[in-house]
């Protein structure tokens, strides 16, 4: 080997190991360096996870930064007492001392600057609620109510009332512990809980939560024969209550759970179906008004002509409980000309 080459090769292994070198030392700074700067910084809890000890806070800039509290983490109120991050809520303005953790501040110490007039324990923000739930906090305000405002994201105002104060608590604040319930179901995704004082000059102290509201679970009737009436009409159908899951579209669930029949409870009350147990509905679909509904061959099987009529009465009468449903078809494996149904249901089942 040359002396070039040998001067070439050391070149390379030179800037090898320097790369190196500087890769080692960029993460060592990255990873380490950061939890040896101690540093402190003031902002108001926007969110927070309590059973993680995680706090989500704002500052002024605009900027946030999610801290950390662990087990060695101190907790001190304005007074420098001990305090509990189950006490915590939004709105706290706070200082916490620590230093980063990857992409986190790890918390050694945090102290309240100041605490608000109201602090709501539940729901928290962006919970998700149902028609009826508990709100809950506490105010070390002079009141002896609260009012409260849920509105949906229109805008429209679902339910107000009052929050009456308990009579306990510590020697600052009072407890408030009331289930709301509303009667209107809910027309939008989500909404805003307001949490407010009562009395001149309170107007100002105000806790406003986003909440997101719980799809409501809609009821929808299925149509059955009954053996209890004495009809000789095969059209009288009666309806019975199903509750949709949401799981799939209005009108297939619908039709899926007329399908399963009638309950053990229901049929002994004299409730039983004319369709056939395999009977499949292929597609359900709503156009301009006209509902059209395609099931499997097992819908023409068995039965005579009063059963083909009980069968169309149930599937019509569940599906003109819709107000937008005008019309109703009826098809089996596709087909909805019944001069090509070969006469299965006796021209029962017209389009």
């Amino acid at each position: 080997m040359c002396y070039d080459e040998i001067i070439i090769m050391h070149k390379v292994i030179f800037t090898a190991v320097f790369l190196v070198l500087l890769a080692a030392v960029s993460l060592f700074f990255y990873y380490f360096m950061p939890s040896l700067v101690i540093s402190s910084m003031e902002g108001e809890i926007v969110d927070m996870h309590k059973p993680a000890k995680i706090l989500y806070v704002s500052f002024k800039n605009g900027e946030q930064s999610k801290i950390i509290l662990d087990e060695e983490s101190d907790l001190f109120d304005e007074e420098g007492k001990n305090f509990l991050i189950h006490d915590l809520g939004i709105g706290f303005r706070i200082r916490v001392t620590g230093e980063m953790c990857a992409e986190s501040f790890c918390a050694r110490e945090a102290r309240i600057i100041e605490a608000p007039d109201i602090i709501v324990f539940s729901p928290g923000k962006d919970d998700t609620v149902g028609k009826s739930f508990v709100v809950s906090g506490k105010t070390r305000l002079s009141s002896q109510i609260l009012s409260y405002k849920l509105s949906d994201n229109t805008s429209r105002v679902l339910l107000e009332g009052t929050l009456p104060l308990l009579q306990y608590g510590d020697e600052v604040f009072r407890e408030f512990n009331t289930k709301i319930e509303i009667i209107e179901g809910f027309k939008s995704e989500g909404g805003t809980l307001e949490v407010y004082s009562q009395g001149p000059g309170l107007e100002s102290s105000r806790v406003s939560l986003p909440l997101i509201f719980q799809k409501e679970r809609e009821r929808v009737k299925v149509f059955f024969s009954s053996r209890k009436e004495k009809s000789t009409d095969c059209s009288r159908v009666y309806p019975v209550e199903r509750i949709l899951s949401g799981e799939s579209d209005m009108y297939t669930e619908t039709v899926e759970h007329l399908l399963k029949g009638p309950t053990k409870v229901e049929e002994t009350e004299g409730f039983f179906t004319s369709i056939p147990e395999d009977t499949t509905a292929y597609d359900v679909f709503l156009e301009e008004g006209v509902v059209w509904l395609d099931f499997s061959e097992e819908l023409s099987e068995g039965g005579g002509s009063c059963m083909m009529t009980a069968r169309k009465a149930q599937i019509e009468e569940t599906m003109f409980q819709f107000l937008e449903v005008k019309d109703v078809v009826i098809s089996q494996e596709g087909i909805f000309d019944d001069s090509e149904l070969e006469g299965l249901f006796d021209g029962i089942l017209e389009p």
